[in-house]
Formats: C-alpha cells, structure tokens, sequence
C-alpha cells in the first residue's frame, strides 16, 4: 500500500494503490488538511487550500496562505 508524507504535520497517511492517481485529493487523517497527488513516480502530494484569496496580487496571498500554514504546523509540534 502506497504512502504519502503530509507536508503540514509530517504524518504518514497509508492510501488504496487505485486511489493514488495524479490530481486525485484526500484529507489527511491527522490534521484534516487537503492534500493533492502531484506526482505518480515518485508519489508526491502537496497540500491545498480551500479558500481562494481575491486580493491584489497572487503573492500577497499566497504569502499569507503560507503564515496560516507555517503557525498551524507550530502548534502541532
């Protein structure tokens, strides 16, 4: 059984062979963050967010996205 590595919390998350299909999404068991499959050799996942952030400039948002992640992975540890 193939397994990820959650880019948050580190957690390792066993998924189906048949559910480790490019772009196919999944929540990590252990701090319920959507993750994507990027890649299928070898099997990679990036994290996602839920919320698309409208502001001025995609940098801003992506920034900000990236604090809420960095403190949410703080409190984990």
């Amino acid at each position: 059984m193939p397994t990820i590595i959650c880019p948050l919390c580190d957690a390792r998350v066993e998924i189906e062979q048949e559910d480790a299909i490019l772009c196919s999404q999944m929540r990590c068991p252990e701090c319920s963050v959507l993750l994507e499959i990027t890649g299928e050799d070898p099997l990679t996942v990036e994290w996602i967010s839920e919320e698309w952030d409208y502001g001025d400039s995609f940098s801003d948002g992506l920034s900000q996205k990236l604090d809420r992640a960095r403190k949410f992975t703080k409190q984990k540890r």
